[in-house]
């Protein structure tokens, strides 16, 4: 947290694409979030985020070892205070 009282969010980002999650970072980096960890999979993603315990974990839909969905579930079951947001670069509802 910064001085005075500016509350700094913390987040944890999730994301297969290298590129993506890097670019990611660095735009809520500008917008002042503090990024305290990254993964490429779910399982990491829902063990880091039991440790680190962000304010908001922001995870890919479609990432390896097994689905996003299910990964934001876990988070959630784990670490009920952290706010999920879900990504996915597909147009299709399903």
């Amino acid at each position: 947290m910064s001085s005075g009282s500016t509350l700094c969010l913390r987040v944890f980002i999730a994301d297969d694409h290298v590129v993506f999650r890097q670019g990611l970072k660095a735009l809520r980096q500008q917008k002042g979030f503090e990024i305290i960890g990254e993964a490429s999979d779910r399982q990491t993603a829902v063990r880091m985020c039991e440790t680190l315990h962000p304010d908001v974990a922001i995870l890919d839909i479609a990432m390896p070892l097994l689905h996003g969905i299910d990964g934001a579930r876990e988070v959630l079951r784990r670490c009920p205070t952290t706010a999920v947001v879900l990504l996915t670069m597909y147009a299709e509802d399903s």
